[in-house]
């Protein structure tokens, strides 16, 4: 005799549903594996949001106020030419209580980041997922995101940190009707 479970929400995930696929190498980068979201989680995306060419300069957080304190997020970021110096730009998903966050720091030579927000996880995917890190946020920080972009620089090293274009989406919460039987 098979019990069905009853119908159950699911959210609050700990990675995404990932595509693998092989990318030549270019340039100094070797041929490798890379892991980026399925296409189809698009389709939670709501509210857009966006902006071209923003300039942060040395030593600078500017709040990014377009978005509506959403709770999942996201973020698609885009650097032409790419990051010329190691980790002085970056976002920073800072959450309900303002004193607590996860800065994404933005290694030298990124072209692009896609960054997923959910209520407890903070995933990026650098160069269309050459590279990928997940971070779990604190327990207290399930509430409301927002953004911020930073320039850690001293004004002597690399001048402003250029976003060539931001896109941020609010997304609706990734859940699936998750039916089970189990054998009595």
């Amino acid at each position: 005799m098979f019990a069905p479970y009853p119908p159950a929400k699911w959210q609050g995930v700990q990675a995404v549903p990932r595509v693998v696929t092989y990318v030549e190498g270019q340039g100094a980068l070797l041929p490798a594996l890379a892991t980026y979201p399925i296409p189809a989680l698009a389709r939670l995306r709501t509210n857009h949001s966006g902006v071209s060419r923003m300039a942060v300069p040395a030593n600078t957080t500017l709040l990014y106020d377009q978005v509506d304190n959403a709770r999942f997020l996201d973020v698609v970021v885009r650097f032409d030419p790419p990051v010329p110096s190691d980790e002085t730009c970056g976002v920073r998903v800072q959450w309900e209580n303002d004193t607590e966050f996860t800065d994404v720091l933005v290694p030298r030579g990124t072209v692009d980041l896609r960054i997923l927000v959910d209520s407890f996880v903070v995933e990026v995917f650098y160069d269309h997922g050459r590279s990928v890190r997940t971070t779990l946020k604190p327990l207290n920080g399930g509430g409301r995101n927002k953004l911020a972009f930073f320039n850690k620089g001293n004004g002597s090293t690399g001048g402003d940190c250029i976003f060539t274009r931001v896109d941020v989406w609010n997304m609706q919460p990734m859940g699936f009707e998750a039916y089970e039987s189990v054998r009595v």
